[in-house]
């Protein structure tokens, strides 16, 4: 997501998502992604009641941002992901993220929780005024997040990374 006007916009491709013949340390879904966003919301909370944290706290935050830069793909030209996801209303965005909250029909709690905690997460960060473009990139990424299929159970993926690590055994 870019942070400030002019930076390339780059987005997560849902091809390494639904891999199933990568290595472990290959997994990568859109926790990996979504993470940074709450995790550099309390970097923000934790750093500014105790600023001595901030180096602490930025150097994670990088460390996130090296983690998923090789997932990355950047928007193809007929369409970014950046216009495909955008907000055009924010209270009805809100309205329409607390109704699919009520709603969400999936199987694993910790992805509806999930949902919120982003949610709430980049809602609170918009609130302090940042400057437009990213607060229509942070909703944009969000109404993505809330637009994903998630794929609950990686079964083959499972199976070959176990298979590999038998084979390792020999």
């Amino acid at each position: 997501m870019p942070v400030c006007a002019g930076a390339p916009t780059v987005w997560f491709t849902l091809l390494y998502e639904q891999r199933t013949g990568n290595p472990v340390a290959d997994n990568v879904g859109w926790l990996d992604f979504s993470h940074a966003l709450t995790f550099g919301h309390v970097v923000r909370l934790q750093c500014t009641r105790q600023p001595a944290l901030w180096p602490q706290g930025l150097l994670q935050m990088a460390l996130f941002v090296g983690r998923n830069t090789p997932y990355l793909a950047a928007d193809d030209a007929a369409m970014p992901a950046l216009r495909r996801w955008a907000v055009a209303d924010a209270q009805a965005f809100d309205a329409q993220c607390t109704a699919a909250l009520l709603d969400h029909g999936l199987t694993l709690y910790i992805l509806p929780v999930h949902l919120l905690k982003t949610w709430s997460a980049v809602r609170d960060e918009i609130a302090l005024g940042v400057p437009d473009a990213l607060a229509q990139a942070l909703r944009a990424a969000v109404n993505r997040l809330f637009g994903a299929r998630f794929k609950q159970r990686h079964v083959l993926r499972t199976a070959h990374q176990a298979l590999g690590f038998v084979a390792r055994e020999d």
